[in-house]
């Protein structure tokens, strides 16, 4: 599988760990994760914002749960 910029499509030397640059375009890669999903992907930053806004929902999804279970409150009648 070849790795490639999501900006310019420019084939990566290899895949990377962490944010860098594209070494055609230089444009900011984001190394990131999806909620219910352990690959990572390369993105633009404009969907790292998007996949940091699914992370967000994610974890106010789990604190209202453990607050309900907490609490002896049904998740439903809480929404």
């Amino acid at each position: 599988m070849v790795t490639t910029c999501p900006y310019c499509e420019a084939a990566l030397p290899r895949f990377p760990q962490r944010k860098t640059l594209c070494p055609r375009c230089r444009e900011t890669i984001f190394v990131k994760k999806i909620p219910g999903d352990p690959r990572k992907y390369l993105m633009t930053k404009t969907q790292a914002v998007s996949a940091e806004a699914l992370w967000e929902g994610h974890h106010d999804a789990r604190r209202i749960a453990a607050f309900c279970r907490e609490w002896g409150v049904d998740e439903i009648s809480f929404k």
